[in-house]
C-alpha cells in the first residue's frame, strides 16, 4: 500500500471520468471539475486551471478537498483508498509522475478512461438517481431533480425518455483516439450493456487487436447482448477483463431495491458467469437501509454458488436518508451481531469464499457504518417520504418486498 503521506494519484495525470453532465479525474471525486457542453474543448479539459491546481496540491503533500473521499478512507485505516489502489495498479505511471514533479500533464495520452457519458439504463435503483438512470429521469419528468455535483440545478430540457448524453461531437472521437495507448477502460453507467459507445469501443479494440487492454465493468447483469452482439464473444478474446456485478439482494428484495430487476434472469446470468468465467467477476453490493436485513441471505447465496468474491463494504453515503443509520439503533445492533456471528463461524474449508481477513475488514467497515452514528430526524422523515412517494409512483410495496419494515416503520 502506498503511503498516506504521499498525496499523488495517478488518475490526476492519466485518468478521465465522465458523466452525462460533467467530467473529473475519477468517479469518487466530489464535486467534479468540468461541465460537459457542446462547446466544451474535450481534448483540453485536463489542462484547465482547476485540474492543475489539484495536481499541484498533491505534489505539495496537501489534501485537496475535491479528493476528500480518499483522504477519509485513508484515515479510517482499515481498507486501502481508491487512490492507493490505482497507484499500485500503475507503478510505472506513478514513478514517472514523481520523477517529473510537474502539475501539468506529462503527455496527452490517457491510461484510464471511465465511460459513463450517458445515463441510458434498464433499471431505476432506489439508491441511484436521474443523472445515472434514464428510467429514473423519465419517471421524475422534471429537470428539478437533476443537479450538478456541486448542487447547482441542471436547467436544460429533459427528453421524455429521460436519456442524458454528452452533447459534444468530439467526445466519442477523443475516446476512440486514445484506445491506441490506453491500458484500462471502465464501463459503468447507466448500464454499459445498453450503451452504444461501449459496443463501439469493444469493436475498435477488436479491430486494433488490443486484447491486452483491461476492461472493467460495473453491470447490473440483466442483459448480456445488444443488437445481435453478445458480450461473451468479445470477452473470450481479451486476456484481462473483470465484471463487478451490482447485486444488492436476492429475490423480491432485489427487484424492489434495484427496480427493473428480473431476479430469475439475473440469477440465471450469475450462474452462467460462475460456470463460464468464475475468475472474471464478483458480486458488488451497495449496502443501504433497504437491503441490510437481506445481506446475510445474499452472502449465503454467493457462498453456495462458490462465487470468487463478494464485496459488501460499499455503504450508501448519498442520499443520506438511505444510509443504514435511519434504522432504529437496537435493530441495527441486532443485524450487526447476526453478521458478526456469520463471519465468525464461516467455514472456509467447505466454501472457499473470500479471504477471512477480507471478510473481517468488511465487517469492521460495516460496524462503523451501522453503529457509529444515528440519522437525524430530518433524514428519517425524508426516508419515509421518499419510500412512500416511490411506492406510489412505481406501484411497489416496501412491506411486501422488505417485510422487516412492517415492524420498524413506526420507529423510524
Amino acid at each position: 500500500m502506498t503511503s498516506t503521506k504521499d498525496k499523488i494519484c495517478v488518475h490526476a495525470w492519466k485518468g478521465l471520468y465522465t458523466t452525462p453532465l460533467e467530467a473529473g479525474m475519477c468517479c469518487i471525486q466530489f464535486p467534479l471539475l468540468t461541465r460537459m457542453t457542446p462547446q466544451t474543448d474535450i481534448k483540453n479539459i485536463r489542462k484547465e486551471k482547476i485540474w492543475n491546481d489539484i495536481r499541484e496540491s498533491m505534489l505539495k503533500g496537501q489534501e485537496h478537498p475535491s479528493c476528500s473521499n480518499c483522504w477519509r478512507v485513508e484515515k479510517e485505516n482499515n481498507l486501502p483508498s481508491y487512490r492507493q489502489t490505482i497507484n499500485e495498479r500503475y507503478p510505472e505511471e506513478y514513478k514517472l509522475i514523481k520523477s517529473k514533479n510537474v502539475n501539468t500533464l506529462i503527455d496527452d495520452n490517457l491510461t484510464y478512461i471511465d465511460v459513463r457519458q450517458t445515463n441510458v439504463c434498464n433499471m431505476k435503483c432506489l439508491s441511484c438517481g436521474p443523472v445515472y438512470s434514464s428510467l429514473w429521469n423519465a419517471e421524475e419528468r422534471t429537470s428539478d431533480a437533476l443537479k450538478y455535483s456541486n448542487g447547482d440545478a441542471y436547467n436544460n430540457t429533459i427528453n421524455k425518455n429521460g436519456v442524458l448524453s454528452i452533447q459534444n461531437n468530439d467526445f466519442d472521437d477523443y475516446i476512440l483516439s486514445n484506445l491506441k495507448h490506453i491500458k484500462e477502460v471502465y464501463f459503468a453507467g447507466g448500464e454499459p450493456m445498453v450503451n452504444p459507445l461501449h459496443w463501439t469501443i469493444l469493436e475498435e479494440l477488436d479491430r486494433l487487436q488490443r486484447y491486452d487492454v483491461k476492461l472493467y465493468y460495473n453491470t447490473n447483469l440483466l442483459k448480456l447482448d445488444y443488437k445481435g452482439k453478445h458480450v461473451f464473444d468479445y470477452w473470450d478474446k481479451f486476456s484481462n477483463w473483470f465484471a463487478g456485478c451490482s447485486i444488492d439482494a436476492i429475490g423480491a428484495r432485489a427487484e424492489y431495491v434495484r427496480t427493473g430487476t428480473k431476479w430469475s434472469t439475473v440469477d440465471r446470468h450469475i450462474k452462467l458467469m460462475q460456470e463460464k468465467y468464475p475468475l472474471n467477476f464478483d458480486i458488488d453490493t451497495t449496502v443501504s437501509a433497504l437491503n441490510i436485513a437481506g445481506l446475510k441471505d445474499l452472502i449465503q447465496y454467493c457462498s453456495q454458488l462458490i462465487v470468487r468474491q463478494h464485496r459488501w463494504s460499499n455503504t450508501v453515503v448519498r442520499p443520506e436518508y438511505l444510509h443504514v443509520n435511519v434504522l432504529p439503533r437496537e435493530y441495527r445492533q441486532h443485524l450487526f451481531n447476526d453478521m458478526k456471528s456469520l463471519v465468525d463461524n464461516f467455514d472456509h474449508t467447505k466454501h472457499p469464499y473470500n479471504n477471512p481477513l477480507v471478510l473481517r475488514n468488511f465487517l469492521n467497515h460495516l460496524e462503523v457504518a451501522m453503529l457509529e452514528s444515528d440519522a437525524t430526524n430530518d433524514n428519517r422523515y425524508k426516508f419515509k417520504q421518499f419510500i412512500e412517494r416511490k411506492d406510489k409512483t412505481r406501484n411497489t410495496d416496501i412491506f411486501t418486498s422488505c417485510p422487516e419494515f412492517k415492524d420498524l416503520w413506526s420507529d423510524i
